[in-house]
């Protein structure tokens, strides 16, 4: 009788425990949950089940949906822009819901998604999931700016010149850089222009720095004072109007009928990637870690970056002066180099004066190359004069001289030049191969 008896008390303290474990699991929960309504308010953030996701995501144009797990830090870090983010998008008719993969672990494994991919996030557009870049930030204006960006199209049609005026005015969009193809009104959506532009909107679509517009009016052309076909990059720092300088409409004469579309298209596309990137950063700003990103990945190619490590709050530091003496030297060297001048008091400011062997709040310059990511920066001395226009000037000289052009870094001339080698080359081969097949057929004929 007493191995029953001890059998039935270890049977009922294990179902007591696991019972605790689940209330105290919904409770967490409960907790957890409730932290997303700021002061108590109704949140805006639908939540779904098993029950009402599929009716919801095909009921909206576009959504955005956050799978999590209450007790997860990631989320709790993010919940609250997330919140915030739902408020804002709901004035524009855009609902963010969230899936809870704890209590709805069923429709979180239908969807592939386990434990160790939460937190994720999913657009939907008419009930389909289209890709949500993992580049993107979750804080609160990052989320409103990708998906106002997500309701456009690729490339934006501008018919009318107060379209085209709204569009290209600073902060009217989410995007920071704009940039506006003008056609002729009888040009053909295969030509290398449309062709080259449509591909850069469609690589670009997930990047809210961007936005892409398009006019076949020429009256639209007129009020911006452009003359099609043209390319006009819009941005809020340095020049705020650059042209493209090359021609886009004529960029692929020379070639062979057979090749000239294909190839035009992949020469003026790459020639409009460097020259959108090389325009969007600016010549001379602050590096923070909140645009890090834009020096080390923007360029086709990357490129080494100059940066002056100062205290603005420190006058001896003399920051005003030497921006102001350097940027002239910025503007020179832009094609090989990116200069910006860092906080020496922030976080990014301390790690790069830990990079090069310097102390907290030190003044100086130094120059780094994000493909050599074993070398250390090279740093100017600046034991006996501190930073000076023209120690800065011989340094970045020197460093020029002693590293060529990057590989790669080649302009629509050369890639044209490149494309014309490759195809006297096979056709060459192409020749050589019909006549050992005639030699082959007259052989055995």
């Amino acid at each position: 009788m007493r191995l029953p008896t001890l059998f039935l008390s270890s049977c009922l303290s294990f179902l007591f425990c696991l019972s605790f474990v689940s209330a105290a699991q919904v409770a967490f929960s409960a907790v957890s949950t409730s932290s997303l309504s700021a002061n108590g308010t109704k949140s805006d953030i639908v939540s779904l089940g098993l029950r009402n996701f599929k009716a919801f995501v095909d009921a909206e144009p576009i959504a955005l949906v956050a799978f999590f797990q209450p007790m997860d830090g990631t989320w709790r870090h993010y919940a609250p822009d997330y919140e915030r983010a739902a408020a804002t998008l709901k004035k524009k008719n855009i609902p963010l819901a969230k899936v809870n993969c704890v209590e709805e672990g069923t429709l979180c494994r239908r969807l592939g998604y386990e434990t160790w991919d939460l937190p994720s996030w999913k657009v939907y557009k008419n009930g389909k999931p289209v890709k949500y870049s993992q580049y993107v930030s979750k804080e609160e204006s990052a989320v409103v700016n990708y998906m106002l960006k997500q309701t456009l199209p690729p490339v934006v049609p501008l018919l009318t010149a107060h379209a085209h005026s709204e569009f290209t005015r600073p902060n009217h969009t989410a995007a920071e850089i704009v940039a506006v193809a003008y056609l002729l009104p009888n040009s053909e959506s295969s030509s290398p222009l449309n062709m080259a532009f449509s591909s850069l909107a469609h690589a670009k679509y997930h990047d809210t720095r961007y936005a892409f517009g398009a006019s076949t009016d020429l009256g639209v052309a007129a009020a911006a004072g452009v003359v099609p076909p043209a390319v006009v990059l819009y941005r809020p720092f340095d020049a705020p109007r650059v042209a493209y300088p090359g021609a886009p409409a004529s960029c692929h004469e020379g070639h062979k009928a057979r090749f000239s579309a294909r190839k035009a298209q992949k020469v003026l596309e790459r020639a409009l990637r460097k020259w959108i990137a090389g325009l969007s950063v600016p010549i001379f700003a602050e590096l923070r870690l909140d645009n890090s990103r834009m020096y080390l990945h923007e360029q086709g190619v990357e490129k080494p970056i100059a940066v002056l490590l100062a205290d603005p709050a420190k006058p001896a530091h003399k920051l005003e002066g030497l921006r102001a003496a350097l940027r002239p030297l910025a503007g020179e060297v832009k094609d090989r180099m990116d200069f910006a001048w860092a906080n020496a008091r922030m976080p990014i400011g301390e790690a790069l004066a830990q990079s090069a062997g310097q102390g907290k709040g030190t003044p100086l310059f130094m120059i780094t190359n994000p493909r050599g990511r074993d070398k250390r920066p090279v740093v100017l001395d600046t034991a006996d004069v501190g930073v000076t226009p023209e120690g800065v000037r011989e340094l970045v000289k020197k460093y020029l001289e002693e590293n060529p052009a990057l590989p790669g870094d080649l302009d629509a001339e050369d890639e044209q030049g490149r494309f014309a080698y490759v195809e006297e080359v096979l056709d060459a081969i192409a020749g050589k191969i019909r006549a050992a097949l005639r030699w082959f057929i007259l052989f055995f004929a």
